[in-house]
């Protein structure tokens, strides 16, 4: 007999249909957790089917989104080509290539169209020169989410308040005092790039394609 206290507990803990919960339970023959770990591992392999994307992406989606489809969609459409790249290296592939799109939101999490609002975005290779500084000001609350976050998260996108930012900037402006040439090029681009986005919105959004 399926214990219901069980079955309580499963349910306080995700969200799901009595006849869901049930079928979880007979498969891990009572496991509350393995139950949990196999309906998270079934969400992830169907958000892959549906968006045709790798698990690791899945498993951002599923963080950040749960089962939400269109959130998910959304999410997708906003990586659109930007107007503006921010690179001190000329010989750069031209865009798309692995890298970062910026932009800012509003407190709704919508993404600001007023002029003189425009698109970003940074390749991977100059962005790692700065990566350390992005990853100091973790761990943090992902404001969509309300997940703890550990670390600056490449595949996925990457909320920062004004607070936040304030610290970000300041690192910035120390690193691009060193005598490296191109690396001071890019960091006066970012930053400008993150202090205009300031202006836009509550938010700015690093959205990583890695």
């Amino acid at each position: 007999t399926m214990d219901r206290e069980q079955l309580k507990k499963l349910r306080q803990r995700i969200d799901i249909p009595l006849q869901d919960a049930i079928r979880l339970l007979k498969q891990e023959n009572g496991n509350i957790d393995a139950a949990i770990h196999l309906y998270r591992q079934q969400c992830i392999e169907l958000i892959v089917e549906k968006l045709k994307c790798s698990p690791q992406s899945a498993q951002s989606y599923y963080v950040h989104y749960g089962l939400q489809f269109d959130k998910m969609l959304m999410s997708r459409q906003r990586r659109v080509a930007p107007l503006v790249v921010l690179s001190a290296d000329i010989e750069h592939p031209a865009y798309p290539h692995i890298g970062f799109d910026i932009w800012a939101e509003d407190e709704n999490f919508n993404e600001v169209k007023s002029q003189p609002e425009r698109r970003y975005f940074m390749y991977l290779d100059e962005f790692n020169q700065v990566l350390d500084i992005f990853n100091s000001v973790y761990p943090q609350i992902h404001p969509r989410s309300l997940q703890l976050e550990h670390q600056f998260d490449a595949c996925f996108d990457n909320y920062f308040d004004h607070v936040t930012l304030h610290k970000i900037i300041l690192q910035l402006q120390q690193r691009a005092l060193q005598p490296d040439v191109k690396q001071q090029i890019f960091i006066t681009q970012l930053v400008e790039c993150l202090e205009q986005k300031m202006q836009l919105g509550c938010y700015v959004v690093l959205d990583g394609n890695l």
